[in-house]
């Protein structure tokens, strides 16, 4: 039963600690690339889960930069993928949150079967940032925000109706084009307003991946049912 609170968030992060064995076909099948981004030198949460499952082959971006912004994660991945390009899937897992608590050989394996799409991120119940939750933005920038969620809504089940950008999977071949797409509008958004973190909302990369899956749906998933 998912999504049960903090309870079970914390009965579930025990229970992965617990170290598991390498599976013999980690990475193998699917030509999967597990891919984090930190600006941190010191080794993340998220690389200690992938660690505990056995995971180690994964690729940190962005540590010699000197500042984080959010756009910088689509920018970093972009490059990522011309200096590496082919067939094969590439995972993204935010690198100070996201709890591994499978084999992810196996999650490749549920995309590639189950989803007929080139992208898919996480799915979450809340609407960040949200047209009626985020504090201090400008009209235009709420109408925009409210286009999308009203989009969401329409499109998937609820509660797990919003795009969370902390985890997504996607075809190589195709996410250099839409990854590109979503830098394209962060330069012609005309957005005004700054976020809780201080950056201005233009830069934050789930205001591009939500705009970006609202125009390319189908193409662009969510997995609104926990398959992942």
């Amino acid at each position: 039963i998912l999504n049960l609170g903090p309870v079970f968030c914390h009965l579930l992060k025990q229970r992965a600690q617990v170290p598991s064995a390498p599976s013999p076909i980690v990475g193998k099948t699917h030509g999967l690339e597990v891919v984090l981004c930190t600006t941190y030198a010191s080794r993340q949460y998220t690389e200690r889960s992938l660690a505990r499952q056995g995971w180690t082959d994964f690729v940190v971006l962005g540590r010699e930069l000197k500042q984080w912004r959010h756009i910088d994660k689509i920018r970093l991945i972009a490059d990522y993928l011309e200096k590496r390009p082919g067939p094969g899937l590439l995972l993204h897992l935010d690198a100070p949150d996201v709890l591994v608590t499978g084999d992810l050989e196996l999650a490749a394996a549920r995309f590639e079967a189950d989803f007929n799409c080139d992208l898919l991120f996480g799915a979450e119940k809340n609407s960040a940032p949200g047209s009626t939750t985020t504090r201090g933005i400008s009209t235009s920038d709420q109408a925009f925000l409210t286009r999308i969620e009203a989009f969401e809504q329409a499109s998937y089940d609820a509660p797990f109706h919003h795009l969370n950008a902390g985890c997504f999977i996607g075809r190589k071949d195709a996410l250099l084009d839409l990854l590109s797409e979503a830098l394209d509008t962060h330069r012609e958004l005309g957005m005004e307003s700054r976020l809780h973190h201080g950056d201005f909302m233009f830069n934050d990369d789930q205001v591009l991946f939500r705009e970006l899956h609202r125009k390319h749906f189908p193409r662009i998933q969510l997995d609104h049912h926990n398959q992942i």
